[in-house]
């Protein structure tokens, strides 16, 4: 009964972690592309 629950817990747990990676990885990818448009703007 009790890993009936304990394992969707784990694979939610798991999807989270890899959706926030993937949030991370788009920002950190994205960042000096947005720094340099501010740049420019900001010239």
């Amino acid at each position: 009964m009790r890993r009936g629950i304990f394992v969707p817990a784990v694979a939610v747990r798991i999807a989270v972690g890899a959706v926030a990676a993937a949030v991370v990885a788009m920002a950190a990818a994205s960042a000096p592309d947005a720094v340099r448009y501010f740049k420019m703007k900001t010239m």
